[in-house]
């Protein structure tokens, strides 16, 4: 293929680029960003395949998960399509091009090659442990392939010690196969002027005291729980939800109204990074009441805008946090609740979060992120396919 100009590097990485080509959560923010400082710290050279193509060029963030319009039915028989078409594509590019790994970062592997490795990115096994909280077609689609096609890669990749563990103890996948490699928040982070911060706030009608939440609104994330435990408090400090509509989004609307807190919880939807900068360091605090994260990239994004942080007390979060949040349990209501209330009341506490949190950004980088992964790529390249 020719050369792009932008990447260099001796080992040539093949990454399957979907991610890309969606909504800009969680997933895609992992892929993009991890492949941004690959190609600044010239560690690899990188071609995309997106959209049945190879190619140099990083694809573009879609702004819409135009899926969701579509019925289950259709969404299931869309899927199972793409996969014939993508692994005969695909496998027709491993025959034409020279990769030395294929990096794969969506839900299980596609075709594979007898002379190219496969690294699979896993981000958490929320479609085995929480399958309540996703469509049930995606769950149907994930069992499908996953358990068949898991054994073809040669290397895991996850995101916290935590989510490995999962992996070697529910996979049965020896130890030594997968390696943890912890993200870190964008640079775009950071605490913003207070007088940019008030610029921003008046400019959008918020109170000068406001607690924030970030996230999908979908189940998982726990926001129907986190307004009710929020109904539960003696504050008229309102609670600001910001992230994209997901699945099962409607939920959240019902029961604001249901508990009559309409001018209590404000639905802000999703905001570009700078404005969530912004928000982040003008909040009283961030609340992240998530039932399962695979890492939890909004604790380290509140930290790092000076921002303290209460989050749930389960699965990797208390690894991300590492002793700078105020922890709760997010299947009690009571104790969301009390959590809450101490880091509004406290002053104290608050300024205590903020100093720790603030060392504990420091322990992050994507520099380590991208250098580690390809680290990664390195070994699997130099043993080969086995």
């Amino acid at each position: 293929m020719p050369s792009s100009g932008e990447e260099s590097g001796s080992i040539n990485v093949l990454l399957n680029a979907r991610p890309l080509n969606t909504v800009f959560t969680g997933v895609a923010r992992y892929v993009r960003t991890l492949y941004q400082h690959i190609i600044a710290l010239e560690l690899a050279k990188i071609s995309y395949f997106c959209n049945g193509r190879v190619t140099h060029i990083m694809p573009r963030q879609s702004r819409d998960a135009m899926s969701r319009h579509f019925p289950a039915w259709a969404r299931d028989i869309a899927r199972v399509s793409r996969v014939v078409v993508e692994n005969l594509v695909l496998a027709r590019h491993f025959r034409e091009y020279q990769f030395d790994v294929y990096h794969e970062t969506g839900l299980f592997p596609l075709t594979t090659s007898d002379s190219v490795p496969t690294v699979f990115t896993i981000y958490d096994l929320s479609l085995i442990t929480h399958p309540e909280c996703h469509p049930p077609d995606r769950v149907r689609h994930f069992e499908r392939y996953f358990y068949k096609r898991l054994p073809v890669a040669q290397h895991i990749v996850t995101i916290s010690e935590f989510i490995r563990g999962e992996i070697i103890a529910m996979l049965d996948v020896p130890p030594e196969k997968v390696t943890a490699i912890p993200l870190a928040g964008s640079s775009v982070f950071y605490t913003r002027k207070a007088e940019d911060v008030r610029r921003y706030i008046d400019s959008n009608g918020i109170p000068q005291r406001y607690v924030l939440t970030v996230g999908t609104r979908e189940p998982r994330k726990n926001l129907v729980g986190l307004v009710r435990a929020y109904a539960e408090i003696n504050t008229d400090i309102p609670l600001l939800c910001v992230g994209w509509s997901g699945w099962m989004n409607e939920t959240l609307p019902t029961e604001i109204d249901r508990l009559r807190l309409k001018g209590k919880v404000k639905l802000l939807g999703h905001v570009d990074d700078e404005s969530l900068a912004l928000l982040y360091s003008g909040a009283l605090a961030s609340v992240y009441p998530s039932l399962y994260e695979g890492f939890g990239l909004p604790i380290l994004e509140a930290m790092a805008c000076e921002c303290p942080v209460v989050c749930s007390d389960c699965s990797s979060m208390p690894e991300v946090a590492g002793g700078a949040a105020h922890l709760i349990d997010p299947t009690d209501k009571q104790d969301i609740a009390r959590g809450l209330s101490e880091m509004i009341s406290d002053s104290t506490l608050r300024q205590l979060c903020i100093g720790k949190g603030r060392a504990r950004v420091r322990q992050f980088s994507w520099e380590n992120t991208a250098r580690r992964t390809v680290e990664v790529f390195q070994g699997v390249a130099s043993r080969g396919v086995s």
